[in-house]
């Protein structure tokens, strides 16, 4: 969880098109950290929280490298990466057998 916001601070934060991407990336993973924990403690049980843990990392991942993207290229490579962990997160979601049941 933290290598997903120090690789991409390490690697583009002196040249990032953001002057504050250091400071934003560090922020967003802060505010993350809470929300693993919590979703830890909520899906207890769930065989599906490897993959949902996963995703949730690739959608930080996604996000610090478009926070510290130099060039659109990269930006884009990482809303690439947010959005297929979007994707997947709310499918993930959609498909556990409790909300399959409940619906």
């Amino acid at each position: 969880m933290l290598l997903s916001c120090a690789v991409p601070v390490y690697l583009h934060a002196g040249d990032a098109m953001n002057p504050h991407a250091a400071l934003i990336a560090t922020c967003a993973t802060m505010l993350s950290l809470p929300v693993l924990t919590f979703s830890r403690r909520y899906l207890h049980g769930e065989y599906m929280f490897s993959r949902i843990a996963q995703l949730t990392v690739g959608l930080l991942l996604g996000f610090n490298l478009v926070t510290t993207a130099p060039n659109l290229e990269q930006a884009m490579a990482g809303w690439s990466l947010f959005g297929f962990a979007s994707t997947f997160l709310i499918g993930a979601y959609n498909d556990r057998p409790t909300v399959r049941n409940n619906a």
